[in-house]
């Protein structure tokens, strides 16, 4: 590794957060759903190995709610380990274990893994050491483990490599990283003033704008903009590197990139003819795409893939979805239509009775996740119109078929969550509501709380004063007992509804009045552990 990398990560380090694509869990669902025996449980008993892992945000989280898994991460920044392993201690983690190390000496003696996770890795280092990792990658993954490889990718990082050439020409004689954000920031704002809307350029520079204008993105701007190296490939290029190496392309880590339902009519036609190709249909995907970024899994090339994607495979897995509703209808056994929109911009439109009652009780039972038998037994009785009903076999096979197919519809196209081992949390509020040990960490330090999603979550001051609080030992009057207590100990004004509030019983109504909601809202971001 080059000295010089590493010290960047030293000089700045790189306060990630948790990535909920490398979650071993996803990744075993995306191998399931190929037709292939990865470790089980996922994460019960798995070995993960995170290619570096900077403070461990990624894996902590891990550690704790599978005390059982085996974690190992390595990273060559000696301060973000130090950093890592403090918190580790902090945390009485005796399952995970964290490394200063360069890749390229990775001892054999820490053996296989069932996970092998790579992010923000392969793109930054020096060519030598990217067939380190994937070297590292063929020697240390179990016969059925999955590996997850991130880079930037061509055709679309031509055009924001412009805009590095450019950041790099304006800060060429700039040492300070404050100072050198400064300049690029001003740069881009320069660019977007003197470009005409509607040039290329200018929607170029303005796709990346928003990076560039919050202070909360300095580590990235330094670490994606100004290393000293950057190296896009095509996908194409990485498959065939990673073959050189004894590994496969097995998907993308989120299934959603690899299709074309939100492309023109004519692309999906010119991608269809691709279908018995899989690897020339995903590069056209990124020519068509523009696409600058992937996140790749790969197995050992002696793994036999089944890219048909097979509904019967569904029958094992657990459901959950958070997609609304445009309309209500309590009455899902019409053919009315019924549309259902994630907020990552899916949409359904359906009239078939059984995907719509399972649309409707999965959104209410979110963010929990529903097993498949279970599932089709809520949606039949929902979205039936009497209690009994009278089906003719062939009738009920091929409605269960029909349903089945919608279902892996919506999986493919990120509607629908798909889990082989779904996360242990609650949507109700027991007598003693608990959080984990990281969220409660995260929020007592006022930082981004991590749920058990495995997904970064926003949260207000008071958000984080509860749930710093519920370490199980309380009940809500207590848990409202310590936040009044709290309050008054730092000396804190109390504003309701643009009130504020000076007489404490007041005041106390007011928090009173206000907690059970909150700690609903907590469990329906799925922070509440069963």
């Amino acid at each position: 590794m080059q000295p010089s990398l590493s010290s960047s990560y030293d000089r700045v380090p790189y306060p990630s957060n948790p990535f909920p694509q490398t979650h071993p869990d996803r990744l075993a669902t995306v191998a399931t759903l190929y037709g292939m025996n990865p470790a089980p449980p996922p994460v019960e008993t798995a070995r993960v190995l995170e290619i570096g892992c900077a403070q461990a945000v990624n894996l902590i989280p891990l550690a704790l709610q599978h005390p059982h898994a085996r974690l190992v991460g390595i990273d060559a920044s000696g301060v973000q380990i130090a950093t890592a392993m403090a918190t580790a201690r902090e945390l009485q983690l005796t399952n995970l274990e964290l490394h200063h190390m360069d890749l390229m000496q990775f001892p054999p003696t820490l053996g296989g893994f069932d996970y092998i996770i790579c992010h923000g890795v392969y793109s930054w280092v020096p060519d030598p050491v990217r067939d380190g990792i994937l070297g590292l990658m063929r020697r240390h993954l179990n016969p059925n483990g999955v590996a997850y490889v991130s880079y930037n990718t061509y055709p679309g990082w031509r055009l924001l490599g412009t805009v590095r050439d450019i950041l790099l020409y304006e800060t060429r004689e700039i040492d300070d990283p404050d100072a050198k954000v400064q300049r690029a920031r001003d740069t881009i704002e320069f660019l977007l003033k003197a470009l005409p809307e509607g040039d290329a350029f200018h929607t170029i520079v303005k796709s990346v704008s928003g990076a560039f204008t919050s202070p909360d993105h300095r580590h990235y701007l330094l670490h994606e903009y100004f290393e000293v190296t950057n190296e896009p490939v095509y996908f194409h290029e990485f498959v065939a590197r990673a073959g050189e190496h004894g590994l496969q392309f097995l998907s993308e880590a989120a299934l959603e990139d690899m299709q074309t339902h939100r492309l023109l009519p004519a692309a999906q036609a010119a991608i269809k003819a691709l279908d018995s190709q899989p690897l020339e249909r995903q590069q056209y995907l990124d020519f068509i795409r523009c696409r600058p970024f992937r996140q790749t899994l790969l197995c050992h090339a002696g793994v036999e893939i089944d890219r048909a994607l097979r509904r019967e495979r569904l029958e094992s897995l657990y459901f959950a979805s958070g997609a609304k509703p445009n309309e209500p209808d309590d009455n899902p056994s019409t053919r009315d239509f019924m549309t259902f929109h994630s907020e990552n911009g899916g949409e359904l439109r359906s009239n078939h009775p059984l995907t719509k009652a399972s649309m409707m009780h999965l959104r209410e039972a979110w963010p929990q996740a529903v097993r498949c038998d279970a599932l089709e037994v809520v949606a039949r009785a929902r979205s039936s119109s009497t209690p009994i009903m009278v089906h003719h076999p062939a009738d009920f096979e091929r409605e269960r078929g029909e349903w089945l197919d919608n279902l892996l519809q919506l999986v493919v196209t990120g509607l629908i969550e798909a889990h082989v081992a779904p996360p242990r949390l609650t949507t109700e509020v027991s007598p003693r509501p608990t959080a984990s040990r990281w969220a409660r960490r995260q929020a007592a330090q006022g930082r981004p709380v991590t749920n058990l999603r495995h997904c970064v979550i926003a949260t207000d001051d008071v958000q984080r004063r509860i749930l710093s609080l519920l370490d199980g030992t309380r009940t809500p009057a207590e848990v409202l007992d310590a936040l009044l207590a709290s309050a008054e100990a730092e000396g804190l004004i109390i504003v309701h509804e643009g009130r504020k509030l000076d007489d404490r019983v007041e005041i106390r109504r007011a928090l009173a009045a206000g907690l059970p909601q909150e700690l609903k809202a907590a469990a329906r971001k799925g922070l509440l552990i069963a």
